[in-house]
């Protein structure tokens, strides 16, 4: 109903699908591995992520893109890439995710504040390197797509929390890409509004949403759009007949 063209990507998961056409194949393998206390995957892993989201947007037929993603646990994923490539303390970045809490809510603390410690003694200080050990096959086939769709100087949209994770990595990896970045909103996730501070940008809503699935960017969009509208088509003073003069 918002008028705009929508894929589903399949970077990777523990199961197959049947063929659709709003479904993009580009699995690297049947999910990441434990990031606990190794690698959530290997380099050439996470290169064949990153190149098939490049691939996707350095082909894209469209004036704007965005990206969203669906995932069960991401958040953690996207907490410890905040911690390593921001230094921030995990028990900062970590949020409720999909609602967890009470002790579900303290075992994820302990175990990305684990994980972190682990991997900030090993990780060689590049964003590569804190993308293939912590990250997920989404966020980094959506870093690749940020970097694929900088590359044609066209325009993205960045959802929520996780997606958030996978621009600053695009922009560590090539700082211009910023340039091209529009960020749709300021999620309900608890980090999100330091996250988008310290990478000092401004989201285009704050509406305390928790969806993901890209819908914030959807409706950044919108707005995006009118605000082009009003921009080419609003009326000068001369167009309208408005007189400057002062009788």
């Amino acid at each position: 109903k918002a008028g705009i063209d929508y894929y589903i990507v399949d970077m990777g998961v523990d199961g197959t699908f049947d063929p659709h056409p709003l479904l993009i194949s580009r699995p690297v393998a049947p999910g990441t591995l434990d990031f606990r206390h190794g690698a959530a995957m290997s380099e050439k892993q996470c290169d064949d992520a990153i190149d098939a989201g490049f691939a996707l947007g350095d082909n894209a037929e469209a004036d704007i893109c965005a990206i969203g993603e669906m995932g069960i646990g991401n958040t953690s994923s996207a907490s410890a890439l905040f911690s390593i490539l921001l230094g921030a303390a995990p028990e900062d970045t970590i949020g409720k995710g999909t609602g967890a809490s009470g002790s579900v809510l303290d075992h994820k603390r302990t175990v990305i504040a684990e994980s972190v410690a682990f991997h900030e003694k090993h990780w060689d200080k590049t964003p590569f390197d804190a993308l293939r050990r912590v990250g997920g096959f989404e966020i980094a086939g959506m870093t690749g797509f940020l970097i694929g769709c900088s590359a044609r100087r066209l325009p993205v949209v960045v959802d929520g929390f996780i997606a958030s994770a996978a621009a600053l990595c695009a922009v560590r990896m090539h700082p211009e890409i910023l340039g091209y970045l529009f960020f749709g909103h300021v999620s309900n996730e608890r980090f999100h509004k330091k996250a988008l501070e310290y990478m000092r940008v401004r989201p285009i809503l704050d509406l305390d949403m928790r969806l993901g699935e890209g819908t914030g960017a959807v409706l950044a969009i919108a707005i995006i759009e009118q605000s082009l509208n009003c921009y080419h088509s609003m009326a000068t003073f001369t167009s309208a007949g408005v007189t400057n003069r002062v009788s």
